[in-house]
Formats: structure tokens, C-alpha cells, sequence
């Protein structure tokens, strides 16, 4: 993960760090209605996301197995 971002300290806040991956969601709002905010936009680093998903599995079986 630390090759796919690089220094992590670039980014300005953690919003920015998302929408680097891709997982910001996608936000529709038409005049005073409530905003909608749907799926992730996926416009991000791909590869990046992609190993981010498996480490999030990765942790997910070691949780439900237990990791001793």
C-alpha cells in the first residue's frame, strides 16, 4: 500500500486520500433538494483500490478464523 500512495502526507486530508482510491461516492443534488449519494465513483487508482479490497478481505478472515 505505501508503494501505491507514496507519501501519504501529500494529501491534504483524508477526503483527497479517497478520492485517490476512487471511494469517494458519487454525490447527485438538483436545486433544493436533498443531496443523494450514491455508489463509489471508482475514478481513482485502480491497482491501488484493488490491493486495498484485499488487505480489508485479508483482515476480515484473519478476524473470523483468528489470527494466533
Amino acid at each position: 500500500m505505501r508503494t501505491a500512495v507514496g507519501d501519504i502526507e501529500r494529501f491534504s486530508s483524508r477526503e483527497k486520500l479517497f478520492s485517490y482510491f476512487g471511494l469517494n461516492r458519487r454525490v447527485r443534488q438538483s436545486g433544493d433538494k436533498p443531496a443523494y449519494h450514491g455508489r463509489i465513483t471508482k475514478q481513482g487508482r485502480a491497482h491501488a483500490r484493488s490491493m486495498l479490497v484485499e488487505a480489508a478481505c485479508l483482515l476480515a478472515v484473519l478476524a473470523f478464523f483468528g489470527a494466533d
